[in-house]
């Protein structure tokens, strides 16, 4: 009764070679899968039906089987051609909430230098992290190896700001389970340092 545009899939199941081979835990080895719907591929990674790709090349370059001949004009795609297609796939994001202009403060304006924790993090844009109890402390302006500035917006107190040292979460040994379940809080293990 309706139509939907712009999925960019044919919903159609294809061998896809052995860059998409998966082994079930039944023992059998599956290459065929359905086109997924490409019409968010742009909004983050990894990429892949298995999450392992971490590029969008990467995941065309792992393409094989009924997709080898897209996979082979790819490769032979002039790069203003390549930078066209990734353009266009860059592009199909549902929701970025890492670059939406968001009004975090209330103020009914989105400022072009939002301050946090006293660091211009320029326009201003949601990031969960700024909303915290104790709001994270971001590096700021970096300079990288080539002498080219950037905002870098690492956190600097990761600690304080995720609650890491609060005493029902610390975690002596690291092996991810807090000191107050772990038997053996300083041997690395599950509970009791052996298992």
């Amino acid at each position: 009764a309706f139509g939907v545009k712009g999925m960019f899939s044919d919903l159609k199941h294809h061998e896809m070679g052995d860059g998409f081979k998966e082994l079930d835990f039944g023992g059998t080895v599956n290459t065929l899968w359905r086109t997924p719907m490409l019409w968010g591929v742009g909004s983050g990674f990894p990429w892949g039906h298995d999450g392992a790709s971490l590029t969008i090349e990467d995941a065309i370059l792992r393409h094989g089987g009924e997709a080898a001949s897209s996979k082979t004009a790819w490769i032979n795609a002039t790069s203003a051609k390549r930078a066209q297609v990734m353009t266009l796939l860059q592009k199909l994001v549902l929701y970025d909430v890492e670059t939406l202009h968001c009004d975090v403060d209330g103020d009914n304006a989105i400022s072009d230098h939002f301050m946090v924790a006293g660091v211009d993090t320029g326009y201003e844009r949601f990031n969960a992290e700024w909303l915290f109890q104790v709001p994270v402390q971001i590096q700021g302006m970096m300079t990288n190896g080539n002498g080219v500035n950037f905002l870098s917006c690492a956190c600097t107190n990761i600690d304080q700001a995720y609650g890491r040292n609060l005493p029902l979460r610390l975690d002596t040994d690291g092996d991810c389970w807090p000191d107050v379940w772990d038997a053996a809080p300083t041997t690395v293990g599950y509970k009791d340092g052996v298992h």
